[in-house]
């Protein structure tokens, strides 16, 4: 099982004498007009990388490659500094057989960073077409064999042998080098996995992975939108010596076993997954997005226990019952999120509904996210309610922002309590359509999400987010992910912008930003007059 105190060891070893620094730095240099308040330590432009898929021939760059559709983070080579993969559902096989896709490594190492080049790109291997596999539109991280280095799970929701669609998980343990060039595969019918494929399952469409039953593997869930006419479901496989097989585990649907509900037509049941331990029993628990439950959005929240995942223990919650007036087209639920965004030890959970609409409708599909806060019992209705007029002035909710695309939490300040970073890839910016805007909010002891929030644009400040797009609509912040990526004891954001032009009329390449948190990282390194802050945390 997977520490999940690593990637943030020794954040509280600051000395003294730099944390007075910190504070005379923050107070005697002042803002100049139009900078942004922030912490005096975080995200920062100092080496704010722009990484883009590299390779030659069919293997590189090409229209529609969508590479930063997914992101994951997690320590695959064991060295204790985290490593990042980026997907490329789109990519080709060859020049005729399309949309095989890929996925791209690339490793951290100590005081470095990620490396400057892929280290390498894992392609479908298993049997099956590859012809619109979709292989890196959906990826997940976890440490399925107990190992101590993570292993790399990659979804296939295009995959297929006699059916369109039916969907495929490619598994690759980690070993010293990243990932191990064997694999297996996860898909209904075959190796014990429950259920049988149908046209348009969607099998990997979204996947979490955690520790459900406390056994030190960790255990996948893979979520199953498209199942029986988009009613959905959701396969949990358990981690053991081997990995994830043999097969051990179960299949989840609504209505069954003493899961709330009745499965319908065009639900999605298990179209957005994450797992955190809500109650703080040291057993990881469930949430699973239903987006289109009473075309308004759910989250079915099912805890974890020594025998796993218990289905009569959960709760099935919507909007209303966080005291939010609940919509048609809210999409409720299609992006989760978990961390401690209150410092109390219990994990939070971050739900997103990009398709929120303003007072009286206006503006629409702006959205919304809403973080309820865990507890010795549970998550509770004790909940924050984030949108972009309150983080950032009123006038910034517009139409088709689509804020809460995707969430991602990770301690980009190292104080100990989880921040939460938010994609709005319809974002607009001045005349540029859909360029996208990621929106970090900063956790705090004791009240959760109300600290410093800050607003990353492309081409804006911070330098170097997403540089020389040549279209409007790269879509920057439609994937994240936070990892530790050069060791220093913060947490660094990686954001995607899968519809990024990288040369002129090559569309939708894709390209995935990489902004560091660091001390002193607020001008003093970088140089950068419009990264100067006084706000002292």
């Amino acid at each position: 099982m997977r520490d999940r105190t690593r990637i943030h060891a020794n954040r509280f070893s600051l000395p003294r004498a730099a944390t007075l620094a910190l504070a005379i730095w923050g107070t005697c240099i002042p803002a100049p007009a139009g900078a942004q308040q922030r912490p005096a330590v975080g995200l920062s432009a100092q080496r704010a990388r722009l990484l883009v898929e590299e390779g030659s021939g069919h293997e590189g760059p090409g229209a529609a490659d969508y590479f930063g559709f997914a992101l994951v983070a997690a320590d695959f080579n064991g060295d204790g500094v985290d490593d990042l993969v980026g997907g490329l559902p789109g990519n080709d096989c060859d020049f005729v057989v399309w949309d095989c896709g890929a996925t791209l490594l690339r490793l951290g190492a100590q005081g470095v960073g990620l490396a400057s080049s892929a280290t390498r790109q894992i392609q479908m291997a298993g049997p099956g077409d590859p012809a619109f596999a979709e292989l890196g539109a959906a990826l997940a991280a976890g440490d399925f064999n107990g190992d101590d280095k993570d292993d790399l799970a990659i979804g296939m929701p295009g995959y297929h042998v006699t059916f369109d669609d039916q969907g495929a998980v490619q598994v690759h343990h980690g070993d010293a080098s990243g990932v191990t060039s064997g694999l297996y595969l996860l898909r209904e019918g075959d190796f014990g996995v429950p259920g049988s494929a149908i046209p348009q399952d969607r099998f990997g469409f979204a996947m979490a992975a955690g520790n459900f039953d406390g056994d030190g593997f960790d255990d996948l869930a893979v979520g199953i939108p498209g199942d029986l006419a988009s009613k959905g479901m959701v396969t949990v496989a358990h981690g053991g010596d081997g990995g994830l097989l043999p097969f051990v585990g179960y299949v989840m649907r609504q209505g069954e076993e003493g899961l709330p509900d009745v499965a319908e037509d065009g639900e999605e049941f298990g179209y957005a997954l994450a797992a955190g331990d809500f109650n703080g029993d040291g057993f990881d628990d469930l949430a699973i997005g239903v987006p289109s439950e009473d075309d308004i959005g759910a989250v079915l929240v099912v805890y974890g226990s020594p025998n796993s995942l218990i289905f009569a223990n959960h709760w099935y919650l919507g909007q209303l019952d966080l005291g939010e007036p609940a919509e048609a087209g809210d999409r409720f639920g299609e992006a989760l999120a978990s961390g401690d965004f209150n410092g109390d030890g219990f994990d939070d959970l971050a739900i997103g509904a990009p398709r929120e609409d303003g007072a009286g409708g206006v503006p629409q599909d702006a959205g919304q996210v809403l973080a309820a806060y865990g507890s010795a019992s549970g998550l509770t209705a004790s909940n924050t309610r984030l949108w972009q007029d309150s983080l950032l002035g009123p006038g910034e909710s517009e139409d088709s922002d689509l804020f809460g695309t995707s969430l991602v939490a990770g301690d980009f300040d190292g104080d100990g309590v989880d921040d939460l970073a938010i994609g709005a890839r319809g974002e607009d910016d001045g005349l540029e359509l859909d360029a996208g805007a990621v929106t970090v909010v900063m956790g705090r002891r004791p009240e959760g999400l109300t600290g410093v929030a800050r607003v990353l644009r492309p081409g804006h400040y911070p330098i170097g987010i997403i540089p020389d797009h040549f279209q409007q609509g790269p879509g920057y912040g439609a994937s994240l992910a936070a990892g530790d990526f050069d060791g220093n004891g913060f947490d660094d954001l990686a954001a995607g912008a899968p519809y990024r032009e990288q040369a002129v009329a090559v569309p939708d390449i894709g390209g995935i930003s990489v902004l560091y948190g660091q001390l002193f990282g607020d001008g003093f390194e970088s140089h950068d007059l419009g990264e100067w802050s006084e706000a002292v945390p």
